[in-house]
């Protein structure tokens, strides 16, 4: 009974320890440059930027259309003084 346990403990670690090694050789390969990380900075800000007025747009429309008062009518063209 210890043999077989013994064993399968044996096999256990030994298929633990093979995938663990792949592991680290996979990413000592991997050397992503510096220019990638510029790339993927890039690209964040441009979506940073373009987040900021896309958000106050959507809150000035969810405002107009949850919280217009009925009262508030639509802006018309007014008489002044030069247009009598």
């Amino acid at each position: 009974m210890k043999t077989i346990i013994l064993k399968i403990m044996i096999l256990i670690f030994a298929g633990s320890t093979t995938s663990t090694i792949a592991a680290i050789n996979s990413t000592e390969q991997a050397g992503d440059g510096i220019l990638l990380w510029f790339l993927i900075g890039f690209g964040v800000m441009v979506l940073l930027f373009q987040l900021v007025p896309a958000m106050a747009i959507f809150c000035s429309m969810v405002n107009r259309f949850f919280f217009n008062k009925a009262s508030e009518a639509p802006l018309t063209a007014q008489k002044g003084k030069s247009n009598k």
